[in-house]
């Protein structure tokens, strides 16, 4: 039988022909490889360097990128968001201040100003110190004691600079209360001294951060920042506006469960809140928060479940928002409407009942029912 072969077979014939075609396919196959490796490098090469500027604040197209940073600092969790061309130079000098700020205020660190300055009952203050101090005790004087900054020896029978809390008996509470009264500093802003009775303490706990915001605002400024939102556990400090030109929206804290009572909008101001939700602990069924009433020497017991400051000065907003807490609703509401020109607020009772001021009519927005207090309502 004839074998038959498919094909011609010839010299020079189809399978010199295929071998060329094969030949062919193999060069252009490599070729395109070639292409799809450069393309991709040089894909590759444009996402690095639209990373670099990014981070530098700057984005490929021309828009305004950001940096972020999360740090822990002043015992609490830091956020720092910033937007600008500078933003990553800005943010390693708002690191460096908050880390600075920290070792200055630290009350448990021995090496610390204040630290030193409660061990000697006094002495030379640095101009930092020397300005916290001036708006703690004019926030003293004003709301009659409900906030102090020698609130430190009652802080300390409760324990709550320690993970182990504890209830100090009725003598130890008496005893800590009778060192706790800011009117009995000696301070010059001018000459830089503190003097303080035999026992008396410093705490900075309820302004320190406040203090801070106003700093890390300056320092967007000097970097020319278009925008930044500092998160400082409980203290939110804003500056500028977002790159798409929006005011920040800052939701505030529900002080019962997930969620929030509604959505404060804004630019430029310290949004600060302070609840018996934030740091408590429980003992013989009884929960003990720590915003302690210096008059009583126990947590404070307003019937406020929440309070949220809002102000142009961070330190100011972080001292009030302790003090109101401490005051109450109605005492709050008296205390705003003598100083409607410096904050307005929004208090949550413990029905959960949410009262703003009237400042905030047109910024703060909540799904919730809202009593809005206007300063000609009070009497």
């Amino acid at each position: 039988m004839k074998k038959t072969i498919t094909g011609p077979t010839e010299p020079g014939g189809g399978l010199r022909r295929n071998a060329s075609t094969l030949l062919f396919l193999v060069i252009a196959c490599l070729v395109l490889s070639l292409l799809l490796f450069c393309s991709g490098v040089e894909k590759r090469n444009r996402v690095q360097t639209k990373k670099e500027k990014t981070e530098n604040g700057q984005t490929e197209n021309g828009q305004i990128g950001s940096c972020e940073e999360t740090i822990f600092a002043m015992d609490t969790v830091m956020t720092l968001r910033l937007y600008g061309t500078r933003a990553k130079e800005a943010l390693g000098a708002c690191v460096s201040e908050i880390e600075r700020l920290d070792a200055l205020f630290c009350v448990q660190k021995e090496e610390s100003e204040l630290a030193r300055l409660n061990r000697d009952s006094g002495g030379a203050v640095s101009r930092d110190t020397a300005e916290v101090l001036e708006m703690a005790l004019w926030v003293a004087k004003e709301t009659g004691g409900a906030f102090d900054p020698t609130i430190y020896p009652l802080m300390q029978a409760w324990n709550f600079s320690s993970d182990v809390k504890k209830v100090p008996d009725q003598e130890t509470i008496e005893k800590c209360r009778l060192l706790v009264d800011a009117a009995k500093l000696s301070f010059s802003k001018e000459k830089g001294t503190l003097f303080m009775p035999s026992g008396a303490r410093l705490d900075f706990g309820g302004i320190a951060k406040g203090y801070l915001g106003n700093k890390l605002c300056k320092i967007a400024e000097e970097y020319g920042l278009s925008g930044a939102m500092y998160n400082l556990g409980g203290n939110v400090q804003l500056y500028g506006k977002k790159p798409d030109t929006e005011d920040f929206r800052i939701a505030i804290k529900s002080p019962k469960g997930e969620g929030s009572i509604g959505v404060f909008t804004g630019r430029d101001v310290a949004v600060v809140t302070s609840g018996g939700y934030e740091r408590y602990f429980t003992k013989d069924g009884r929960t003990y928060h720590h915003i302690l009433d210096p008059e009583t020497g126990y947590p404070a017991e307003s019937g406020l479940l929440s309070v949220t400051i809002i102000s142009k000065d961070g330190m100011l907003a972080d001292a009030l928002s302790t003090a109101l807490f401490v005051m109450g609703k109605e005492r709050g509401l008296s205390f705003w409407k003598e100083h409607t020109e410096k904050f307005d607020c929004i208090l949550v009772d413990e029905q959960e009942r949410v009262t703003v001021t009237e400042g905030l009519s047109e910024s703060f927005f909540s799904e919730s029912a809202v009593t809005i207090v206007r300063k000609t309502d009070m009497q």
